[in-house]
């Protein structure tokens, strides 16, 4: 199994830190789903520092408002599983599905992120290798940062929960059996450290663009139907209380510009700290800010 600290899919190597300074307001336990897979189950819940149950037992577990979630290890992989929730399937990091594919197209979402970015090319062109980088400091999910390598950009996906990070690495393995997926996949790297800290190891100016996407308050939501993802998000990790700290060190890694992005009605993301320019979709506005060095 691979180790918590690494990068992946490239097989480049960095020693990076894990530092999980989010305050879960929920815990998780690992439930092993398939008896063939539970030496794995046992090694990440080691890694991540919980315990470990079968299916069968979490019958028998409180279904109060401190039950914990389940990251199952499944026979096709890793998700993740609210017993609150019953009625919900659980949920998994899938670049393979029609979600995902839907997302290299033309959508105008996409391309509000490519003119917030100024990723270069072609829309539609979304295997043409550019040599423009991204970091994706707050990765969560992963889904921006397959969009910007689905349009050619090489990016870093920075997260520092440990819960993410192990869906993120599943969700990486199972794509690269997908040969639609390969090229974009080749061009994503998971960096498993708090972005902070990460950002303070990087040079000036040594990357072309960064990506803010911080979880935002409860109050800051943008609709009361949110995604289950994100609420399950948000109550397995709760918010970035500490995100207002990252636009200064990312303005000075950037070489061209930082994009905060942000509901449209939401606060800067650090009042101090006015914006260069601005783009708004309906349900997406992003901040653009200067490099400082």
């Amino acid at each position: 199994m691979e180790p918590l600290n690494e990068l992946s899919p490239s097989g480049v190597t960095v020693p990076v830190a894990v530092e999980n300074s989010l305050i879960m307001k929920r815990n998780v336990i690992v439930c092993c789903d398939d008896p063939s897979r539970r030496e794995e189950t046992d090694a990440l819940a080691h890694i991540l520092g919980v315990a470990v149950i079968t299916t069968t037992e979490t019958r028998r577990s409180p279904m109060d408002d401190s039950a914990p979630f389940y990251l199952l290890v499944t026979r096709d992989g890793f998700a993740l599983s609210d017993p609150l929730a019953s009625r919900e399937i659980p949920f998994r990091i899938d670049f393979s599905s029609h979600s995902a594919n839907r997302q290299r197209g033309t959508g105008p979402e996409r391309i509000l992120l490519r003119k917030a970015l100024a990723i270069p090319g072609t829309l539609g062109k979304v295997e043409q290798q550019t040599s423009y980088s991204v970091i994706d400091a707050t990765a969560g999910l992963g889904g921006d940062a397959f969009q910007c390598a689905s349009l050619g950009a090489e990016v870093r996906m920075v997260e520092r929960s440990p819960i993410l990070q192990a869906l993120l690495v599943d969700a990486l393995k199972r794509g690269e059996r997908d040969p639609s997926l390969a090229a974009t996949l080749k061009r994503m790297t998971l960096v498993k450290s708090d972005a902070i800290s990460y950002l303070e190891r990087l040079e000036s100016a040594s990357v072309d663009a960064i990506l803010l996407d911080p979880m935002y308050p409860d109050a800051q939501s943008r609709k009361a139907q949110v995604k289950k993802e994100m609420r399950w998000l948000r109550a397995l990790v709760g918010h970035d209380g500490d995100a207002g700290s990252l636009l200064k060190p990312a303005m000075r890694v950037a070489r061209k510009r930082v994009v905060v992005k942000r509901p449209p009605k939401a606060p800067l993301l650090d009042p101090d700290m006015q914006p260069t320019g601005t783009i708004s979709g309906r349900r997406i506005r992003y901040d653009i800010y200067p490099p400082s060095s």
